[in-house]
């Protein structure tokens, strides 16, 4: 199962789409996804962990060090901890491996939403206005607030 999730995030970080983006939306990768996916539901985890990341570096970036940089930090680690927990239920690992291959996942898309923040800011004067950045951290957000949050 390990193998299908690393297979399937690979594919996804190797798809291109408009606008020279590295990525698509979480929506747009969910869309033909069933809702009992599990390695779709990590992987959509993974990336909120990894956005919530970008946006803590953004803040940091403009001179900002204020707690809501701290909320992204924590939001990130939250992600990455549950999706961690989940993939280690799901597939049966030791929870130390499933942690490892969330962070590297989680530091490759990361990369991907930094990369796609300049190319963003380049076209528009904006790192993720008018961008799939935008739509994931809409997703993202309601993700957090009505499951990750207390879990």
């Amino acid at each position: 199962m390990k193998k299908a999730i690393l297979i399937l995030v690979a594919g996804f970080l190797l798809s291109g789409n408009a606008y020279a983006m590295e990525m698509s939306s979480i929506e747009k990768y969910l869309s033909d996804k069933k809702p009992d996916d599990y390695a779709a539901t990590i992987y959509s985890m993974i990336r909120c962990s990894a956005l919530n990341q970008y946006f803590s570096l953004v803040i940091l970036s403009g001179g900002k060090k204020s707690s809501t940089e701290n909320k992204f930090d924590k939001r990130s680690e939250k992600f990455a901890l549950v999706a961690s927990q989940l993939d280690s239920k799901m597939s049966g690992s030791e929870f130390k491996k499933s942690a490892t291959m969330v962070f590297d996942v989680r530091s490759k898309t990361f990369d991907l939403y930094l990369k796609d923040g300049e190319e963003n800011w380049i076209r528009t004067g904006s790192k993720f206005s008018d961008s799939y950045i935008d739509e994931d951290r809409l997703l993202c957000e309601a993700l957090y607030l009505n499951n990750i949050k207390n879990w």
